[in-house]
């Protein structure tokens, strides 16, 4: 399962996470 790492424009909080090709992208920050 790939890993993706995201960062939140809000708030510039970076944060990787683990999901599969068909899950859906996160559009909120995880903090």
């Amino acid at each position: 399962m790939p890993v993706y790492e995201y960062k939140c424009d809000a708030c510039g909080y970076q944060f990787e996470v683990q999901q599969k090709f068909s899950d859906p992208l996160i559009d909120t920050c995880v903090r």
